[in-house]
């Protein structure tokens, strides 16, 4: 189940990501669904090799096929996380890039203007000493 259970999670966020539009009684039916689906997915991917492997006549051949079957599930649970990259994922990192690039052109645009008040603020300040002379 080591195994199993991130594909689950990996699914399951996948599947998730599917109805951000749903809302309310649509949503819940759609995510339940969902849990539905990778439950039995889940128990199938996980109830046939086993019971296929338990029934062998020899306990070394069960234990091989076990250890086959989860050290290929392990890296496919590894690249389903690492490697899964979603649209939804990628817009959302795209926008907050955006707005971290659009909020440091307001920041230097507002430091520009400060600058150029402090500049006009000590123009004025030797006009007026000027003057004052």
């Amino acid at each position: 189940t080591f195994s199993i259970l991130p594909l689950a999670l990996a699914f399951l966020a996948w599947w998730s990501g599917l109805c951000l539009h749903l809302r309310g009684l649509t949503e819940w039916a759609f995510l339940s669904c969902g849990c539905v689906i990778v439950f039995v997915l889940a128990a199938a991917v996980y109830k046939g090799p086993m019971e296929f492997l338990l029934l062998q006549c020899s306990e070394v051949t069960a234990v091989v096929g076990m250890i086959i079957f989860f050290a290929t599930l392990t890296p496919l649970a590894i690249a389903a996380f690492n490697l899964q990259r979603l649209p939804w994922r990628r817009q959302q990192e795209e926008a907050e890039w955006q707005q971290q690039q659009h909020q440091q052109q307001v920041a230097e645009e507002q430091a520009k203007e400060e600058k150029q008040h402090e500049q006009q603020w000590e123009v004025d300040q030797e006009k007026q000493a000027k003057e004052e002379k």
